[in-house]
């Protein structure tokens, strides 16, 4: 089996037909035949029912596709990675819906003249322990529960990575105009039992707007929970047109510095999470990565 057979069977796949894959690929269609035939001669099994109109995969095709593909792809990462190298590169992932976002474009900015390359992705915990633990990524920055820090520590080691703990917070309570609370200097935990929410999530290890942990705190939740999204734009936009409430620690600043949404301290013993960033353990940091760390550390 070569990366040549499973282009050929990847692009027929897409393509619905030998001759246009052939075209694709600037070679005949009996070359693209005959070299996927050897290749379902090798893992003895049709990828592919000829039919009058084209081609189309078997079950056995539709699942070993799925695998090709992703074969093609890594291949092409691996030919492509000595000029990655060469260039200057910021690979970064972050939890939605905190302040990253903003420190993010504003280092980006401050950096452009220095043709900085760089991926920025949100994710949840366990994705971006598993981007930093497999090297899509250089730095996670992450929302911690102080309730499962501990767990949260011996899990990632496991995985050869250190958390580095850089800010503590509290969760606030975040209303819009039309919730009752909006202008309220404080609320307590009784004022909150009269109020519907609208949360992210559960996520494994209870980060930014994650409900699970503060059902622990805040038992009537799961009575009234009234939405679970993962998408921001639903969670602002039923803030600002509803009397819905959100309990987490920040949400996006633009729409906070607005005061579109206000944070409301909860008085009493709240949940509390720890900021900090995920990296692998005992590997010395490419200078963009020291310096991005730097940064968020200076104005976090």
């Amino acid at each position: 089996m070569d990366l040549k057979q499973l282009q050929y069977f990847v692009v027929s796949v897409d393509c619905g037909s030998f001759k246009r894959a052939a075209d694709l690929l600037y070679t005949t269609q009996p070359h693209i035949s005959k070299t996927i035939k050897a290749l379902e001669d090798e893992l003895g099994c049709p990828l592919l029912e000829r039919t009058a109109k084209g081609v189309e995969a078997t079950e056995a095709g539709r699942n070993i596709y799925r695998y090709a593909r992703q074969v093609l792809i890594d291949s092409n990462r691996i030919i492509n990675l000595p000029e990655e190298l060469r260039q200057r590169r910021l690979k970064v992932a972050a939890n939605s819906g905190d302040r990253m976002v903003d420190l993010f474009s504003h280092y980006f900015i401050a950096n452009i003249e220095k043709e900085l390359r760089a991926d920025y992705v949100r994710g949840s915990v366990s994705e971006i322990v598993e981007s930093v633990h497999s090297r899509e990524t250089d730095v996670g920055f992450v929302y911690v529960s102080d309730r499962q820090k501990a767990y949260f520590i011996n899990s990632v080691a496991e995985k050869g990575l250190v958390f580095v703990p850089l800010k503590s917070m509290q969760a606030m309570l975040f209303a819009g105009p039309k919730n009752p609370l909006y202008d309220a200097e404080s609320v307590t935990e009784q004022q909150l039992r009269n109020y519907r929410f609208i949360q992210s999530p559960e996520d494994n290890y209870a980060v930014d707007m994650n409900p699970g942990y503060l059902q622990a705190e805040y038992p009537f939740y799961k009575n009234q929970q009234v939405i679970i999204t993962n998408s921001e734009h639903l969670l602002i936009h039923m803030m600002l047109d509803t009397d819905l409430c959100n309990i987490s620690y920040n949400l996006p600043s633009d729409v906070c510095v607005n005061e579109k949404i206000h944070a409301i301290p909860i008085e009493g013993k709240g949940a509390g999470v720890t900021f900090g960033y995920i990296i692998r353990e005992g590997e010395p940091l490419i200078p963009e990565v020291q310096d991005f760390i730097e940064y968020v550390m200076e104005h976090i």
